[in-house]
């Protein structure tokens, strides 16, 4: 719990350090006497500084959603191997064999969505977008006015359009995984009557011969 505070502090501030590098940039930029000096200036605090606490900030970051993930997963195996060492025979008597192995792969998928870097950065614009917004108002506020306005009128038909498709393409994905399901159910079912007849050998030679 503790790494999964430090990494979601770390990543919230990720997101106010990507602010923070435009308004630096506009101010070395502003300073400079001439365009050489601007570039070492550039290179130098942008580059230097600030590019090494971001890397910094976001490989800690990055370290403390791994090493959850990592351990969280340890543990389950570990746990795993335990509870199949230890198993009651008995559990068969309600569950198919395979479950067992099958709910561990699933604990392990949730484990990766959950504690993978997509959730963390995720977190990023919580910072990003506010500490952005403040020093845009700060610095020109008609002009962030302006830039705030037709971002909006763009970004609101285009969260429609993605919704739309997103749906959309959902509804298409179910039907052709159901489709799919349904070939594969009937597929089996024709394995498993060659197999209950013993016709393996029968249908080898018929195919081998067409």
């Amino acid at each position: 719990m503790q790494l999964i505070f430090v990494g979601a502090i770390l990543h919230v501030g990720l997101g106010a350090i990507y602010a923070l590098l435009g308004l630096f940039i506009g101010v070395v930029m502003g300073s400079a006497q001439t365009t050489e000096e601007m570039g070492v200036d550039i290179l130098i605090y942008v580059g230097g500084g600030l590019g090494s606490l971001t890397f910094a900030v976001g490989t800690l970051g990055a370290y403390c959603a791994s090493a959850t993930k990592s351990r969280m997963m340890a543990a389950w195996k570990v746990e795993y191997l335990k509870a199949v060492l230890r198993q009651d025979s008995a559990w068969y008597d309600v569950n198919r064999g395979q479950e067992l192995a099958g709910r561990m792969g699933e604990a392990m998928v949730k484990i990766e969505k959950a504690l993978g870097l997509a959730p963390f950065n995720a977190l990023t614009p919580l910072a990003n977008i506010p500490t952005a917004l403040i020093i845009a108002f700060v610095m020109s506020p008609k002009l962030a006015g302006v830039g705030l306005a037709v971002s909006l009128l763009v970004a609101v038909p285009a969260s429609l359009t993605v919704g739309y498709l997103v749906i959309s393409k959902a509804k298409a994905n179910s039907e052709a995984y159901a489709h799919a399901g349904g070939e594969v159910s009937e597929a089996l079912g024709a394995v498993r009557t060659v197999a209950a007849f013993g016709l393996e050998r029968l249908k080898i030679d018929k195919y081998s011969h067409a």
